[in-house]
This record gives structure tokens, C-alpha cells and sequence, in this order.
């Protein structure tokens, strides 16, 4: 927003951005066995709850499609609100506890939303769990993560970038835990109070 409104502009603008309970990941984080980075089997989450266009889920479906052809039993994709197919295993709507044990165990999030998406709290909860987010540069998405610092970020739309994006880290798991990490300080040090 602060990007859109200088875009016009407008100067000094501060942000208040939402927030979420650090203490409920905390909480999660030292109850849940977490995602081994060293593990052959790595979750590929997509927790936006929804199906629509506007959310990126087709682009999700064909991510999945093709990586899974490469990476077969050793890659699984999720998502959430979602039935299922052969190739996204959906696990519906889920209690707020089991989301959060979800994300735990996930090697990575993905957030490929197409409209300027004004604020992600599923990007900051996945950020202060320590997984490393790849998603489309829309909307705050763009102020929340800190492009191959916190997270990856590639131009809206391109679905080619994406795909390159997860199989980045899919084949460099040690940067990708590198990156979870700087995300999860990122949340805790700056309450996300970002300039």
C-alpha cells in the first residue's frame, strides 16, 4: 500500500500492518516436530484456504503438475480449503491448531496470488514458523518479504519463474532453511514495523 500511495505522490506514509500472536507459533513451534531439512519428503504448502483464480490456485495446480513429474516421491504438495486430486493432496478446512501444525512440517510455502493482495498473514505466520515463502510481487506481499532474503519473490503472473522458484529450493534445502530463518528474525525483531 505505502508503495501505491508514494506512487501518487503522497510522502511520509507509515503503515500499520496486521499482526498475529508470535506466542500461538511459539507455542506450536515447541510442540510440533518440525520439517527436517535433511528429510527426503518435502511439503510444498499452499495455505491460502481457497480455490479462486484470484488466489493463484490454478497456478499452484500446474506448479504442482510439473515439479511433480521431476521430483515424484519425494515432493508433496498440500493445500488447504482444497478436496484434493491425484497430484494436490487437499485437506479441506482444518482447525486453526492443525493449520498451524501443517506449516510446521511444511519445507515450504507458496502464495501465488494474482491480485494485489493488500496484506498476507499466511505469509507472516509461515515467516515467524521459519519456512522460507516464494509468492507472486503483489500487493503487500512485496513489503512483507525481503526478496532472496526472507523469501522469493517472482513478477505476478509468471508462472515459469514460480516453478523455477520451488525447484530452487527443493534443490538447495540448506539455503532455503537459511532463508526460513532470516524470515522468522525478521517477524520477531521488527513486529513487522517494516519501512
Amino acid at each position: 500500500m505505502k508503495i501505491r500511495l508514494a506512487h501518487y505522490g503522497l510522502r511520509n506514509i507509515k503503515v500499520i500492518y496486521n499482526g498475529i500472536d508470535i506466542s500461538e507459533i511459539e507455542n506450536v513451534l515447541s510442540n510440533e516436530k518440525l520439517h527436517d531439512y535433511d528429510n527426503r519428503l518435502k511439503i510444498i504448502l499452499n495455505p491460502t484456504g481457497y480455490t479462486s483464480e484470484y488466489k493463484g490456485f490454478p497456478h499452484f495446480i500446474q506448479l504442482a503438475k510439473y515439479l511433480k513429474l521431476r521430483y515424484n516421491k519425494s515432493v508433496e504438495f498440500v493445500a488447504t480449503g482444497y478436496k484434493g486430486s491425484g497430484i494436490v493432496r487437499g485437506v479441506g478446512y482444518i482447525s486453526r491448531l492443525e493449520y498451524l501444525r501443517l506449516l510446521a512440517r511444511s519445507f515450504l510455502i507458496v502464495i501465488p496470488v494474482l491480485w494485489e493482495e493488500p496484506f498476507s498473514v499466511v505469509a507472516l505466520e509461515a515467516m515467524a514458523m521459519g519456512k522460507p515463502v516464494v509468492a507472486y510481487a503483489s500487493g503487500g506481499l512485496r513489503e512483507i518479504i525481503e526478496n532472496r532474503k526472507t523469501g522469493l519473490l517472482v513478477a505476478k503472473g509468471d508462472l515459469k519463474a514460480l516453478i523455477e522458484a520451488v525447484e530452487y529450493l527443493i534443490n538447495n534445502p540448506e539455503e532455503a532453511y537459511e532463508i526460513g530463518l532470516r524470515a522468522r528474525d525478521r517477524v520477531k525483531k521488527s513486529s513487522m514495523q517494516i519501512e
